[in-house]
């Protein structure tokens, strides 16, 4: 099976195609990635059933974004009361919340939808998604070990090249129209959680480091609340300084290896390439690894796609609302699956 991935860097107006005849380089942890160079695809937790590839390209080539294509804002599908097993996790990981034995919980879920979606027809989709969120990381993958996923995910994990890098804390979510309100003690403390972990794990492995944010960013229909990193570091410590970040507090929890550990346990979903990281590594003299949000695993053998998306609960958390707003993040995909 031919390894393909297809990207976009915020802001371009082309986008970059890197392929192989071959199955990608499967890789033990990020620890080594630093010498490494191609697309490189992590899980939100490594398994047997869930490796790093990292695909070598056979070829790169880089082709220009049409100049305009149709937008869309597509329904939901139909939702009437929180799915049973949201409500059982969200019960459970509140409850440990509540307890005192974190201080956040990311918990995740998932939806299947129809999308009678040929194989011929993923570049299009791909070039809808670039067109419909310019200022996101979009991206879309296909490799024998992973299958077929498309991602518009508007948070950095690590880029840069050389010794000047770049990462992002980002946690809170509002809708758009709410901009004219105050952001809530939830959402602000949320991201003071985060924040603070990024910090101190780069105090740890960085120099010259300095901070931009917290600041409210616009991504599509939503908002968060981000603070920006810029530090120095060798390219040589990458792979450290992944494993040291990944997976942020932002898509796990704190205390973070605990969170991992409570979500692997607990929660029914199980995340594979949700919530993990890609993007591509040392290509072209640069860096540019994104979260694996607001995304979707893409089957067209059966004619289907699974949303994936979590949010973070905290003691004054409650299940609908904390519902509501992954229904809003799965909008994010949803939306350029229209008519397809």
């Amino acid at each position: 099976m031919e390894s393909v991935a297809l990207f976009h860097l915020p802001g371009d107006r082309q986008y970059t195609v890197v392929s192989s005849s071959h199955a990608p380089k499967e890789l033990p942890s990020a620890n080594g990635i630093g010498n490494e160079s191609g697309f490189l695809i992590a899980p939100f937790h490594v398994s047997n059933s869930c490796p790093i590839v990292l695909i070598l390209p056979d070829e790169i080539h880089s082709i220009p974004l049409p100049e305009h294509t149709e937008k869309y804002d597509s329904a939901m599908p139909s939702a009437s009361s929180v799915p049973e097993s949201y409500t059982e996790d969200f019960t459970c990981f509140h409850e440990a919340v509540r307890e005192g034995r974190f201080s956040k919980l990311v918990l995740a879920h998932s939806l299947t939808r129809s999308c009678p979606l040929r194989k011929s027809d993923l570049q299009q989709l791909f070039i809808r998604t670039c067109m419909q969120y310019p200022d996101f990381m979009v991206m879309l993958f296909s490799t024998s070990q992973t299958g077929t996923w498309l991602i518009a995910s508007p948070e950095v994990l690590v880029e840069g090249h050389n010794t000047a890098w770049h990462t992002m804390a980002m946690a809170g979510t509002m809708e758009q129209h709410e901009d004219a309100l105050p952001w809530s003690d939830k959402n602000k403390e949320e991201q003071h959680l985060v924040e603070s972990f990024v910090h101190d794990t780069l105090e740890r492995l960085a120099s010259d480091i300095s901070s931009d944010g917290p600041r409210s960013f616009p991504a599509g229909h939503l908002r968060h609340l981000r603070t920006d990193f810029y530090f120095t570091a060798e390219a040589c410590r990458l792979g450290e300084l992944i494993s040291a970040l990944h997976p942020t507090p932002a898509i796990s929890g704190l205390p973070r290896n605990e969170a991992v550990r409570f979500i692997l346990e607990h929660e029914h979903l199980k995340r594979e390439y949700y919530s993990g990281f890609c993007g591509p590594l040392n290509m072209e003299g640069a860096t540019h690894l994104y979260v694996s949000l607001r995304c979707a695993r893409l089957d067209p053998d059966s004619s289907q796609a699974t949303l994936y998306a979590g949010g973070g609960l905290m003691p004054e958390s409650r299940c609908q609302e904390e519902w509501t707003e992954i229904r809003q993040k799965m909008k994010t995909i949803n939306n350029v699956l229209r008519d397809v």
